[in-house]
């Protein structure tokens, strides 16, 4: 069984979402949320404490709903709450460094760290696998290495939006694969194909090789 938090919920709205047909765990928090430094995407519910003591336990995803709501003008109720890994999750990078220290843990890239500056470490668990890196230009690769997708994410610094997929820690790392981008824009400076070191090929034609003197990177 993974360690439990009991977590202090204000009185008003918590802005979190539910979601689970038997013991509801967190799907979403919203960035205003006044439990956002405490809870996380994952945690199970475990019990609903109220400020007369009263305890509740084992409800349903719409029985917790209905309790937090009957109970909202409380201001000393509690959530007891199973410290679970979602089966998965969605980050969104923006440009910039996001602050996040990935490393190599039994074959499987694993956020170990995220720095307090990080701009999203409200948004994964350290702890969580990544299972996949997207790029602004549809760039996508699945299954590197912790090496790999380091340099991923520090050479598209410049990017607006990169995508990853977060998957437990003790799910196996999905088959490796890389989706290249239907086109990509390049700056060419004046000269024949020769003089700038690009072989191309095909009836379409394709980069088929980049001399080691070529003038453009």
């Amino acid at each position: 069984m993974a360690p439990t938090i009991s977590c202090p919920i204000p009185s008003g709205p918590l802005r979190i979402a539910f979601a689970g047909e038997d013991a509801p765990v967190i799907s979403g928090i919203a960035p205003d949320s006044p439990v956002s430094e405490h809870m996380r995407v994952g945690f199970k519910f475990c019990q609903l404490i109220l400020g007369d003591g009263a305890i509740i336990e084992g409800l349903d995803t719409y029985e917790l709903v209905a309790a937090l709501n009957d109970s909202i003008n409380d201001p000393d109720r509690y959530l007891k709450m199973e410290m679970c890994f979602p089966e998965s999750s969605t980050v969104v990078l923006g440009p910039g460094n996001p602050g996040l220290v990935v490393e190599d843990r039994g074959g499987k890239a694993i956020v170990t760290r995220c720095m307090p500056e990080s701009p999203v470490k409200k948004q994964l668990r350290v702890g969580m696998q990544i299972d996949k890196i997207q790029l602004a230009d549809g760039f996508t690769a699945t299954g590197h290495s912790a090496e790999e997708l380091n340099a991923l994410i520090n050479t598209s610094e410049q990017d607006e939006k990169r995508i990853l997929t977060m998957i437990s820690p003790d799910s196996p790392a999905s088959p490796r694969s890389t989706v290249l981008p239907k086109f990509s824009s390049l700056y060419l400076p004046p000269g024949t194909t020769e003089e700038l070191g690009l072989i191309l090929s095909g009836e379409i034609a394709t980069i088929g090789a980049i001399s080691t003197e070529a003038t453009i990177e």
